[in-house]
């Protein structure tokens, strides 16, 4: 859960000025306490460039988990506000889908996806096949991260949904994983699907799917497959 918790809020002026080590470590302090201002700091990178350039480089860099994790906290909020600001950092956040660290991988998930919705230079459509990768990830739960994050990406760049939707589904139906995690996804794929059937182009492929896990896999599943056909395949 995000931390987002009132707070006095901290008084940094940034200015013209390079951040000296003092105050590089008050700052990584309170980005690090567990009931840190989520808030404050994003309105502080909404304001600040520099604030900006230092949130991403201490989630790029730093080794402690809740400075890291903080910062990735700050850089997602604040590419899901105002993603323009944060578009200039896209190709340093893309080099995490192959990080080592499937934490760091999933942050790359989250922020591109956020990233997407300003994608003038169609950095997206360049790199779908690694983005797509964690499909197949070591960590099921990054796989899943993957496709949740999914949804976004075929809202704001719909020319991508078809080889998206092709890529998740192959995914689950060839996967190496158990039937209980596969069905697990496909129930996070079918939800998903949901978010943008009707602007999706092949609804065939949609409806198939679904029908291929109401019967099947974990109760949970068969539960949003049955009720994504009740919404849309009486409407075909």
């Amino acid at each position: 859960m995000k931390i987002c918790a009132a707070r006095a809020r901290p008084a940094h002026q940034f200015g013209n000025d390079n951040m000296d080590e003092k105050k590089r470590e008050q700052l990584l302090e309170e980005i690090s306490d567990p009931n840190f201002n989520l808030s404050y700091f994003t309105d502080l990178a909404a304001a600040d460039q520099k604030f900006r350039d230092f949130a991403v480089r201490e989630m790029l860099n730093h080794k402690h988990i809740m400075v890291y994790y903080h910062c990735y906290y700050i850089a997602e909020a604040a590419a899901e506000s105002f993603p323009d600001l944060m578009y200039e950092y896209w190709d340093d956040i893309e080099k995490l889908l192959k990080h080592k660290n499937s934490y760091h991988r999933n942050f790359a998930l989250s922020i591109l996806a956020r990233l997407s919705k300003a994608d003038t230079g169609n950095k997206m459509n360049k790199c779908i096949d690694d983005y797509l990768l964690p499909l197949h990830d070591v960590k099921f739960m990054t796989a899943d991260f993957c496709i949740q994050n999914c949804a976004l990406i075929c809202v704001y760049k719909p020319e991508l949904s078809g080889k998206i939707v092709s890529a998740i589904i192959d995914s689950i139906r060839r996967g190496k994983r158990t039937e209980r995690q596969n069905s697990f996804l496909a129930g996070t794929a079918i939800t998903v699907f949901g978010s943008f059937y009707e602007s999706y182009g092949n609804k065939k492929q949609l409806i198939e799917f679904a029908e291929e896990n109401q019967n099947g896999g974990s109760p949970k599943t068969r539960k949003i497959a049955k009720a994504f056909l009740k919404k849309f395949e009486s409407a075909e």
